[in-house]
């Protein structure tokens, strides 16, 4: 059996219903609701690209902590990736993976999937733009270390 595709997921739910379970995942967004809900309706209308990589979402806690955060993140056959920058048309063509479904309904995949892609920003332009802005530094940066040796 195919494993369903974020945008699958997506499809299936209302913004009310993903307001509601998100606003329980991440109650200190309240404030941003509107950000969110204006990307949740963008990514209805984008046509998922193609991706290589599957969703996947676990439960991490650091030792002594009390509080448990959700890493998501783009899985191939040999390496875990970030993705918060991933083009919103590719995390829309992942598929979740299995472990995943097992652990997290199709709503709080959503709205984990929907905290970590806006962790920049509410438009996916400036998401994109804060990514060349960190490799524009990064590359600075290299030149700037080279300079020195």
């Amino acid at each position: 059996m195919k494993e369903e595709k974020l945008k699958d997921l997506i499809k299936k739910h209302t913004w009310e219903e993903v307001c509601k379970m998100f606003v329980k995942l991440y109650p200190d967004q309240k404030r941003n609701i509107d950000g969110y809900r204006k990307v949740f309706n963008r990514l209805k209308k984008i046509k998922p690209s193609r991706s290589k990589l599957r969703l996947e979402l676990t439960m991490c806690k650091e030792p002594g902590e009390k509080q448990i955060w959700i890493h998501v993140n783009g899985i191939d056959e040999k390496e875990s990736w970030a993705i918060e920058f991933t083009p919103w048309a590719s995390w829309l063509a992942m598929e979740v993976d299995k472990k995943t479904t097992w652990s997290f309904s199709g709503l709080e995949v959503i709205c984990h999937c929907l905290y970590e892609m806006t962790y920049c920003g509410y438009e996916e332009k400036t998401v994109q733009n804060h990514m060349k802005e960190i490799s524009s530094a990064m590359k600075q940066a290299m030149k700037d270390h080279k300079k020195k040796k």
